[in-house]
């Protein structure tokens, strides 16, 4: 079955239900040098699979801050790939976040909405800043200044024609650079995911917050979507705001128990926390 695992010993890349092996001689075009695109790369190398990554002038809108939190999940991702000592020498632990909310009424002006402790013991700590500068520089990859002129997908791999005249087959193409690629209709059918852009994603206890809608708001650049997920829990997921998201399908303010009901929302989607883009950090 297809996965949404894209570690380093995956050997595989979803791509709708078909499964790019390691075996295959084609390489893999990574579109945005974003972390996500770095990351990416520096894996598939690991993998023993051969890619190209391009800039596609979006990288800002992924990149948004000069630091990344890496929770523990992600923090395994560049272990395996070798990196995490000289990242870890850089990196600034993390006590806890706070996770704060502010509705779209009169009151509370804010509220604390869930406090993430990342501090195991005194030898155990899950999460780290890190400089997203350093990240890039650690996973040493070339990044190719070319610009796609053209993309023809095949059956079983995509022909693509660069600015200047060069062409060069790939197996697939990632679009790991956001959701303002102009690119990214022509791959409705063969791109591995698509790019939402969430940031973070926790569960709580369903009297932490309004027991009574579904809720939908915005705060620091940031989508919020409360989502019930059982009888007394809740999921918070965290997104970059942009124009070109659109509104959650089961709208604002609808009754907790309706939704339960009607959508049989009984398990968490989301057992753990998690940090950067979970589609390539996935727990």
């Amino acid at each position: 079955q297809a996965t949404r695992r894209l570690l380093p010993t995956s050997h595989r890349i979803l791509v709708n239900t078909r499964l790019y092996a390691s075996e295959s001689k084609k390489p893999v075009l990574i579109v945005g040098s974003s972390t996500v695109g770095h990351t990416l790369a520096a894996c598939l190398r690991n993998d023993g699979i051969q890619s190209d990554l391009i800039k596609n002038g979006n990288e800002t809108s992924i990149d948004i801050t000069q630091y990344e939190v890496l929770h523990e999940n992600a923090i395994n991702v560049y272990r395996e790939l070798g990196v995490w000592d000289e990242l870890k020498r850089s990196a600034h632990p993390l006590e806890e976040m706070m996770l704060h909310l502010a509705p779209k009424k009169d009151k509370p002006m804010a509220k604390i909405l869930a406090r993430v402790p990342f501090v195991v013991d005194e030898y155990t700590t899950l999460a780290y800043s890190v400089s997203t500068q350093k990240l890039k520089q650690a996973t040493k990859n070339a990044v190719l200044g070319r610009r796609i002129t053209k993309i023809e997908a095949k059956k079983d791999s995509c022909m693509v024609s660069f600015k200047g005249g060069a062409v060069k087959q790939y197996s697939t193409v990632v679009m790991a650079d956001g959701t303002l690629n102009d690119w990214l209709h022509l791959f409705k059918k063969r791109r591995p995911a698509e790019f939402r852009h969430e940031l973070a994603s926790v569960v709580i206890e369903r009297d932490e917050f309004d027991p009574n809608s579904l809720i939908e708001l915005f705060q620091f650049g940031k989508r919020i979507v409360i989502m019930p997920i059982s009888d007394t829990k809740l999921q918070v997921t965290f997104h970059y705001m942009r124009e070109d998201i659109p509104s959650s399908p089961l709208g604002n303010l609808q009754p907790l128990r309706n939704l339960i009901n009607t959508c049989e929302l009984e398990t968490a989607r989301t057992k753990k926390i998690y940090f950067t883009n979970p589609r390539f950090f996935y727990s």
